[in-house]
């Protein structure tokens, strides 16, 4: 039996991963070689963020070589002369997922925010499609208005 479970659960992670792959391929409307840099982020020693970046390998060539525990902006900016211009955001309440429930030394379905992000050149080209899923108690909003 716990053979056959093992079994399931591998099969449902490909699967979504999968499916997460065609999304992305779909938002860069192509199929194509994407390079996929997980980041883990921390306040105070403790990890609050696991960020998943995926973008163009053939824009980015390199990429995944250069030192990427600053700002990939940066880099986009600095090294290949792309900058953000733009920004689409979504922001969903969700459980962890498992094998970022394990980077974030926390147990798989915890609650979590997740966020979905993608950026843009100019003349609205995609840059790079990033999901981010925080630590609901490193969350702070403030808005202001006038």
């Amino acid at each position: 039996m716990f053979n056959s479970d093992f079994s399931q659960l591998n099969q449902e992670k490909e699967e979504s991963k999968q499916l997460l792959l065609n999304t992305i391929n779909l938002a860069f409307n192509q199929p194509t070689k994407v390079y996929e840099i997980c980041r883990v982020r921390s306040l105070d020693e403790r990890p609050v963020m696991v960020e998943e970046i995926y973008c163009l390998a053939d824009d980015f060539i390199g990429l995944p070589d250069k030192e990427l525990t600053g700002s990939i902006t940066a880099i986009f900016q600095d090294d290949y002369q792309v900058n953000i211009t733009a920004e689409s955001s979504s922001i969903y309440v969700t459980a962890l997922p498992g094998h970022v429930a394990k980077l974030l030394n926390l147990n798989s379905g915890a609650s979590c925010l997740k966020i979905i992000r993608q950026r843009y050149a100019a003349e609205h080209i995609l840059v790079d499609y990033n999901i981010e899923y925080w630590v609901h108690g490193a969350i702070e909003i403030k808005v202001e208005s006038h």
